[in-house]
């Protein structure tokens, strides 16, 4: 594997989402633990299950955790 190709490798992991596994579309942190996901996967989870916790490593978000998420990138 050349250096491009780690570069590559390394850069997909960084962006890929928590949740669905894909790479992350608008690219959205939790503040706590700077873990990324897809603004829509991590918003669903935080609405739909009530999420409290980080879904990579379960960091606590708190009694508000819609200010502990973080809108980054769009691409």
């Amino acid at each position: 594997m050349d250096d491009f190709d780690k570069r590559q490798t390394s850069m997909k992991s960084v962006l890929t989402c928590g949740i669905c596994k894909k790479l992350c579309k608008d690219v959205t942190i939790i503040e706590e633990c700077c873990h990324r996901f897809c603004k829509n996967c991590i918003m669903r989870k935080v609405r739909e299950e009530k999420l409290k916790v980080c879904p990579e490593c379960n960091t606590d978000l708190g009694v508000a955790p819609w200010q502990k998420i973080r809108y980054i990138l769009q691409f």
